[in-house]
C-alpha cells in the first residue's frame, strides 16, 4: 500500500483532508487501485478527455464523489462534459460543477 510521508520519513497510509479547505473530493479506482483525488485533478483529467488526448475509459473505472453533505462518497457520472466546465451528477441530480 502507498502512502505519504511525514517530515521524519514515517510512513502513513492515511491522508486526512479539512473539509475547510478541500470540501468536495473524489475517489478514483481504476484497475482495483483507488485513490483520493482533488477537483482540479478531475478537471485536468476531463480536460485531457474533452482534448481527445485521453478517453474516459482509461481515466479511471469508477468516479465517486464526497462533499460536506454526505456521509460517505457516491458514485458519480461526468455530463455535459465541455471544454469549459463538466457537470458531476449523483442519482441523477446535479450535485457538482468543474471548470476547466
Amino acid at each position: 500500500m502507498a502512502g505519504i510521508r511525514d517530515s521524519r520519513g514515517v510512513l502513513h497510509s492515511v491522508v486526512w483532508v479539512d473539509p475547510e479547505e478541500v470540501p468536495t473530493l473524489f475517489l478514483v479506482v481504476k484497475d482495483g487501485a483507488t485513490a483520493l483525488a482533488h477537483p482540479d485533478y478531475v478537471s485536468e483529467t476531463l480536460y485531457s478527455v474533452n482534448q481527445g488526448d485521453l478517453n474516459l475509459r482509461d481515466a479511471w473505472d469508477h468516479l465517486l464523489i464526497k462533499t460536506p453533505d454526505m456521509g460517505y462518497p457516491k458514485p458519480c457520472e461526468v455530463v455535459a462534459s465541455t471544454l469549459d466546465s463538466a457537470l458531476i451528477m449523483v442519482d441523477g441530480v446535479s450535485l457538482y460543477r468543474i471548470s476547466h
